[in-house]
């Protein structure tokens, strides 16, 4: 017996995607983050000491199944268009 796909959810591919996104960010932002800490600057040109962003380890996968979440849900309305 043969089973044709109806509908496809727009929020459920969404979130799909945007967990995707979320546990694969990690992958890319630590070895990045390790390369940007060794070789970025402690202090200015004046002397005074810089800050790295370190929140962006925490923030950056939350970016990623935020934005991936909205550009999917987006993106599908576009391309299927609603049944």
């Amino acid at each position: 017996m043969k089973k044709q796909i109806k509908r496809l959810s727009p929020h459920q591919n969404g979130k799909v995607f945007g967990i995707t996104m979320a546990v694969i960010a990690p992958l890319f932002m630590i070895p990045l983050s390790i390369i940007m800490f060794i070789s970025m600057p402690t202090a200015d040109k004046s002397g005074n000491p810089i800050n790295s962003p370190k929140f962006l380890i925490i923030a950056m996968p939350i970016f990623y199944l935020v934005f991936g979440y909205i550009s999917t849900a987006i993106g599908f309305n576009f391309t299927v268009g609603p049944v």
